[in-house]
């Protein structure tokens, strides 16, 4: 499948969704190609996705996320990286990592998360690099 193909596994797009609503995505400081159904989701901006269009990254650092992480964001089974440093973002749920066993790389660093639930990191055994 070439990159302007839309197909993708619903749950990984699903999950994409949530979390732009969730964080204000049309306020974001570059949300280009979020919510086009014309392209995938691996052309979306901060996107970075397998062979297999999986997700593999999600780098939205210093574009002015704010709000709270979606639980299903763990729908990214295929997550390695996720760097949301420097945004907005003010709280986030123990189940949020459920699932999201191949994480190496997490980070919350400069945002406005004041309590992190105990339980939030259980899991994460692949975990080599966190920022908060």
């Amino acid at each position: 499948m070439n990159s302007l193909n839309p197909a993708c596994p619903n749950p990984e797009k699903d999950a994409l969704i949530s979390f732009y609503h969730a964080t204000d995505g049309d306020n974001w400081n570059n949300n280009s190609g979020w919510l086009n159904t014309g392209i995938s989701i691996c052309d979306w901006y901060g996107v970075t996705c397998n062979d297999s269009l999986h997700v593999t990254a999600l780098d939205l650092s210093e574009d002015n996320l704010s709000g709270a992480l979606p639980v299903n964001l763990s729908d990214l089974r295929d997550l390695q990286t996720l760097d949301l440093n420097d945004n907005h973002i003010t709280s986030i749920d123990t189940d949020v990592f459920d699932g999201l066993g191949d994480l190496t790389e997490l980070n919350l660093a400069d945002n406005a998360i004041s309590v992190i639930p105990t339980g939030t990191f259980d899991g994460l055994e692949n975990l080599d690099s966190l920022d908060l």
